[in-house]
């Protein structure tokens, strides 16, 4: 193992945060990594990146979004790697769920990113399918307008009717819902933001309405969807439905089953959110 994979391997095991979640039958861990502003750590996380992801990061041109790019696939690829060799993702001592391991080639489980200013977030799964989005509100953006171009017709109604307050919650739960079924259906935002359509109001309990336009041909068990918090940023979650579980027709709360589990105290260098451009997912 070389020097630099070393420091980026310290680095992550000391600088992480990670919390289980129970959702319906399933556990959810989520793993948060905070952003460095250390171009020589970059320089190392971009080294243990596939060729492709290289390309990738490359072609990325806004402000800060190649280094966040950078260190969210190293991150996401050390995670992997780390449980692989045998760290439990899924344990919750007493909840009567046996210690397992998630690996990259095992089948049944699946992982899913999402990035925020300020941090990366790693969601893994035992389920063929799962989608996590995080979208912080913004106070200077006109969500009633973004939600007449963007939302069906009731979810902007929606939007419209609320106080400001509420107006700003709700459309960044639907957001955060809507992407998160997306990366569960394999999509991007470009094929069809309303592919799943939610009713309800501000904080309240939201419904789950399938959009019309849900392409039946393609193969997949519904999605349930589920909403938490973790590091201070409300995340919402697609995983399969499950007989009679909770998600499939009003969003559910998923329950937390364990404190965070921290590494040591992050670095000096770690980036605040303020200043820095929303980096893209993946």
């Amino acid at each position: 193992m070389s020097g630099s994979s070393i420091t980026v391997d310290r680095m992550f095991s000391q600088s992480h945060a990670k919390q289980v979640f129970r959702v319906d039958q399933r556990l959810v861990a989520c793993y948060a990594w905070p952003y460095c502003d250390d171009a020589d750590f970059t320089l190392a996380c971009e080294a243990s990146l596939s060729p492709a992801e290289r390309i990738r990061a490359n072609a990325l041109g806004a402000p800060g979004s190649r280094p966040a790019f950078i260190q969210r696939r190293a991150f996401k690829g050390w995670l992997l790697r780390t449980l692989g060799h045998g760290e439990s993702a899924l344990h919750t001592p007493g909840a009567g769920w046996h210690r397992r391991s998630l690996q990259r080639d095992t089948q049944g489980q699946s992982v899913s990113v999402t990035s925020t200013d300020a941090l990366a977030i790693v969601a893994l799964a035992n389920c063929e399918r799962l989608g996590v989005d995080a979208e912080p509100p913004a106070t200077d953006t006109d969500v009633r307008a973004l939600a007449a171009t963007l939302f069906t017709p009731e979810e902007h109604d929606s939007v419209q009717r609320a106080s400001d307050n509420d107006a700003r919650v709700l459309f960044h739960r639907l957001w955060r819902l809507k992407e998160a079924g997306l990366k569960y259906s394999g999509l991007g935002l470009a094929q069809d933001l309303n592919r799943f359509v939610f009713a309800g109001h501000g904080s309240g309990p939201l419904r789950v309405q399938s959009s019309s336009r849900l392409d039946q041909h393609i193969s997949m068990t519904t999605p349930a969807f589920f909403e938490c918090r973790f590091k201070g940023l409300d995340l919402a979650l697609a995983l399969p439905a499950t007989s009679g579980g909770a998600g499939r027709w009003q969003v559910a709360r998923a329950i937390p089953q364990d404190p965070w589990q921290n590494g040591s105290a992050t670095s000096g260098r770690t980036a605040s959110a303020k200043g820095r451009s929303p980096a893209p997912a993946g």
